[in-house]
């Protein structure tokens, strides 16, 4: 199984800079800019970087980057403040339409468990509504200004919108917020985020009041997010995940429970088990000995076989067998469509395709696309064993 999620031995020095203390910070920070520096360090190493300052400053350490990473620091604060305001203000608008709300990622991490607010960059808005009133908050934040990426309101059909967990809106000066009707992406039944409604806390930004995951419903949904393959490194996920485990009473029966629910308990061993080894954050003993006991079915294999690696890598049979477990789930959305048309108009919506009849051709495409990967000719400086 691919490690996507597990940062590199590099990653993992910042990590102890920016999460450790004393001198294991130190001699973490040391090496780290001793073997990369500014000059190679990844997209998602750099977003640490500003956490990494702010542990430097508690240590009181004295370093001729501290500096640079002052400048980074202050970038991050102003352009969180920038999203902030949007966020607040979209906030305001579903409180006004009598819309209930619950912020998530950032916007809930930040002031919960970094309490800083250039701690932890963001790139935009994450907002949940209830499920009965995703489709008005849409027309309500259409209304104020934050219009659809990817389909205006008119062409979401009711397959496409019951299909996606969230819905990604901009304004005009480009800032991205996505409005979500589900907590996890693969869980998009009506009635799947109640218990999250009902164990969710109070939480503010900038006098707003919304509401939060429990802190052990955070912790889920961080691991989940950080298991996920992504260009950018997402080596973020260990942070928050610390952050919140040192600043919060994890009620670690609900974790099992969930990660039992959502079909992700071997994104929850894999991530704790990293917490616990490489990042010091003792994890209780009976935590694992519950998820090692848990029967896990071929179909959360294949999902998280799916989560860790690249599209590119995907099994195209496996991947269509998780589609069509995940369509029984939603089928009643396609109810309108004829009977032997409802999977393939799932898989239409899944793949953001206009016509149904796109479908056979999108997925010869793409089988052909592996073939050709699997069958390019070596590079000759690579044609020989090396090992």
């Amino acid at each position: 199984m691919s490690n996507s999620w597990k940062p590199s031995p590099l990653q993992e020095l910042l990590l102890r800079a920016a999460l450790f203390d004393g001198d294991a910070a130190r001699t973490a920070w040391h090496a780290w800019i001793g073997q990369s520096g500014f000059s190679q360090v990844d997209y998602g190493s750099y977003r640490l970087l500003p956490l990494v300052y702010l542990n430097l400053l508690k240590l009181e350490m004295q370093h001729p980057a501290l500096p640079q990473l002052q400048e980074m620091y202050r970038v991050t604060w102003y352009r969180n403040h920038l999203i902030l305001r949007r966020a607040v203000k979209a906030l305001r608008l579903l409180r006004e339409a009598e819309i209930p709300t619950l912020v998530l990622k950032a916007c809930a991490l930040i002031p919960l468990y970094y309490h800083d607010v250039a701690a932890r960059p963001m790139s935009d808005t994450d907002i949940l509504v209830p499920t009965a009133h995703a489709r008005r908050a849409l027309q309500v934040l259409n209304a104020g200004g934050w219009f659809p990426r990817e389909r205006a309101l008119e062409e979401m059909s009711e397959g496409y919108f019951t299909r996606l967990h969230a819905h990604t809106l901009t304004t005009a000066d480009k800032f991205d917020l996505d409005l979500h009707r589900h907590v996890f992406h693969f869980e998009t039944r009506d009635a799947g985020d109640e218990p999250f409604w009902e164990a969710s806390i109070p939480v503010e930004l900038q006098n707003e009041k919304t509401r939060a995951l429990s802190p052990a419903d955070q912790l889920l949904h961080v691991c989940t997010h950080g298991a996920e393959w992504n260009p950018v490194p997402p080596v973020r996920w260990v942070a928050d995940a610390c952050m919140i485990l040192q600043h919060a009473q994890v009620d670690w029966e609900r974790f099992v429970h969930f990660a039992r629910v959502m079909r992700v308990v071997l994104v929850a061993q894999h991530a704790l088990t990293y917490l616990d080894s490489a990042m010091q954050q003792n994890i209780p003993a009976y935590v694992f000995d519950a998820l090692r006991h848990t029967n896990i079915t071929r179909l959360e294999r294949v999902h998280y076989d799916l989560l860790v690696h690249p599209h590119s890598q995907h099994n195209t049979a496996l991947k269509l067998w998780y589609h069509y477990s995940r369509f029984r789930r939603v089928t009643q959305a396609y109810r309108g469509e004829p009977w032997l048309l409802r999977f393939p108009s799932f898989l239409r919506d899944t793949w953001d395709l206009q016509q149904t009849r796109e479908v056979p051709r999108y997925m010869l495409r793409y089988a052909a696309n592996r073939l050709a990967r699997r069958f390019k000719p070596m590079p000759k400086f690579m044609s020989k064993d090396t090992r």
